[in-house]
């Protein structure tokens, strides 16, 4: 059983570690590019998945219980931090914000196409509607500060 854990936990080791790496990779290279435009993560995320694969290292050269340990808690730490990054990102930004400026003139007509469409259902209402609206006001004031 020894040794059926130890090649378990290698394989998930190191595909979580390139998991991460590959995100990690990402998230630095999105701060960089000016085509992106969705959650701006920090750098200090990217830096602390490549950290992980070190540690990886480590314990494939050491192959010690406790490094095995540190490593699963960075794994988790990694997947917790990001996932808050994620929820503060959909729940605290402005509305919009997936919308370049060159483009809030086309988001507008579509979302004014939507609410029609959620009038016409009679869904006035709804919390989607509401949504709409508010992101309607949002680029019209947007769209009213650039001219």
């Amino acid at each position: 059983w020894l040794a059926f854990h130890g090649f378990v936990a290698m394989v998930s080791f190191i595909g979580n570690c390139i998991y991460i790496d590959l995100y990690s990779y990402l998230f630095y290279k999105g701060l960089k590019s000016r085509i992106y435009t969705g959650p701006r993560f920090k750098k200090y995320l990217a830096y602390f998945g490549f950290s992980i694969s070190i540690v990886l290292m480590i314990l494939l050269i050491t192959m010690q219980p406790i490094v095995e340990w540190i490593l699963t808690i960075l794994i988790l730490s990694w997947i917790l931090i990001t996932s808050c990054q994620m929820i503060i990102f959909k729940f605290f930004n402005i509305p919009g914000i997936y919308y370049r400026r060159s483009k809030y003139p086309e988001a507008l007509k579509r979302f004014e196409e939507a609410l029609q469409i959620l009038d016409r259902l009679d869904m006035s209402e709804d919390p989607l509607t509401k949504t709409l609206k508010k992101n309607i006001e949002f680029l019209k004031s947007e769209l009213g500060k650039k001219t």
